[in-house]
């Protein structure tokens, strides 16, 4: 399917046509008093019932800090919308939220009836796309909901990586690293999101994703010995490529056998050293009784 290019985020989407707002019947706002309130925005917009728009089904942040929201909610009721949200019209009447979800949700906490909104057409598919950039521009989502948001344009809309990249403001290889990180399980997710573990540890685990049971030993290590996220680098490295046993050559094995056979003929310690085609035996005693019973045992042998 064709689609437009997005690069230039809601600014390309907030441009407007007064003659075509016009056309479809769109109110200006027109006191002094309500322009103060939208701090002197001068483009057509509606005041419509809280109640007919419905929060936008693509929106891509899950969570919210109810600290912040009450803030806001405070801020509103005080001051009002400084910032119209933006809506697109439903097929069966009301409205999409596009973007404004905190200013929609603080709205409600502050019991307004009517808000600002600027129409927009819309379609389905590019909803998901607009409130992502919304939200990446404002810092709104944390980098879970940022993943998933990026993840869902590839997959649902069959954005490249590079096509994301430019619709965000970002560049692709920050998409790639943060889509990656919906790979690694759960808990180490919740790491993340708690400030346990950086982007940096998340990514070195990430080489782990193969085996479960070595990435969570690892993340365990990193988390119970705060290591560094170089520190965490080494770790995976060494719990990728193991050091394989040393397996002594065929001549050590013999000498070492000849040791233990020396050693139990004569009751003490023996060690034999070779350097080439010489070398030498060390018998070893601690008496001189020790050593009439070696020497006698050399002659009986």
């Amino acid at each position: 399917m064709a689609r437009k290019a997005l690069g230039r985020g809601l600014d390309a989407l907030l441009a407007t046509d007064d003659k075509k707002a016009a056309e479809d019947g769109r109110r200006e706002v027109k006191t002094s008093e309500q322009k103060e309130k939208f701090m002197g925005n001068e483009l057509p917009m509606d005041m419509v019932k809280l109640e007919e728009i419905e929060p936008n089904p693509d929106q891509p942040r899950s969570e919210m800090d109810k600290e912040a929201l009450g803030l806001l909610a405070e801020s509103i009721s005080a001051q009002g919308i400084l910032q119209p949200l933006l809506v697109t019209k439903k097929p069966e009447g009301g409205y999409y939220l596009i973007a404004g979800e905190r200013r929609w949700q603080a709205a409600k906490l502050a019991g307004l009836e009517l808000v600002p909104v600027l129409v927009r057409e819309v379609t389905s598919d590019d909803r998901l796309v607009l409130a992502l950039i919304e939200n990446v521009q404002r810092q709104d989502l944390n980098v879970l909901e940022e993943a998933s948001a990026y993840r869902r344009l590839m997959e649902e809309y069959q954005f490249t990586q590079e096509k994301v990249a430019a619709a965000v403001g970002r560049d692709r290889a920050t998409v790639a690293n943060l889509v990656r990180l919906l790979r690694l399980p759960e808990a180490v997710q919740s790491d993340v999101l708690a400030n346990r573990l950086t982007m940096g540890h998340a990514r070195a685990l990430l080489s782990l994703q193969d085996d479960t049971a070595k990435l969570l030993n690892a993340r365990n290590k990193v988390l119970t010995d705060s290591l560094s996220v170089r520190q965490t680098e080494k770790l995976v490295e060494r719990l990728k490529n193991p050091a394989k046993p040393k397996i002594p050559p065929k001549a050590a094995i013999q000498m070492k056998a000849e040791e233990d056979r020396l050693r139990r003929k004569l009751g003490t310690k023996v060690s034999i050293t070779k350097k080439g085609k010489t070398g030498r035996i060390v018998i070893e005693f601690y008496s001189n009784d020790e050593l009439e019973t070696i020497i006698s045992r050399i002659k009986g042998a």
